[in-house]
């Protein structure tokens, strides 16, 4: 089936904005360095004869990172209440592009480089760190649920 010039509606609760930035932001391979770093300090804490102060800011560098993203992501979906408007997304064979009354992002599937199929939610990761689309799936009908994976998946494998 094409897709030519599809639109849906549809609306984020806090909770789901927040929570899907959050997933947005922390791409396996950050999270993995910092449980790396996490490992590391626990290791040399408890390997490492003495008290080595640098041990413990491996442990904790970590912990405050996670804590300062977690306090970001809320202050920003406070700040910003366009991220709970009711968002139009329209997409075609060239990209797809997600509107509200304040900002519009338009963006060609060839800059789409993964596509996460989450329960509830179809998260876009593009071409540049922390950038991408949080889609919820209530706010398509099945033939564009598998219209726009389709074309997500293969510009993300192309």
């Amino acid at each position: 089936m094409g897709i030519d010039d599809t639109i849906c509606e549809y609306r984020l609760t806090k909770d789901e904005a927040t929570t899907q930035l959050l997933r947005l932001m922390l791409r396996p391979p950050l999270v993995a360095q910092m449980v790396l770093m996490l490992l590391a300090g626990v290791m040399s804490l408890a390997l490492v004869p003495g008290r080595q102060w640098w041990a413990y800011a491996l442990v904790i560098f970590p912990l405050f990172w996670l804590y300062f993203c977690r306090r970001l992501v809320h202050n920003a979906v406070a700040q910003h209440p366009e991220l709970l408007e009711t968002q139009a997304l329209r997409f075609d064979a060239s990209g797809f592009r997600v509107s509200n009354s304040v900002t519009s992002l338009e963006l060609p599937w060839g800059r789409v480089r993964g596509v996460l199929d989450r329960p509830g939610f179809i998260v876009l990761r593009m071409d540049t760190v922390g950038s991408g689309a949080v889609i919820p799936k209530r706010a398509f009908t099945s033939e564009q649920l598998q219209a726009f994976l389709g074309h997500a998946q293969s510009a993300a494998r192309g």
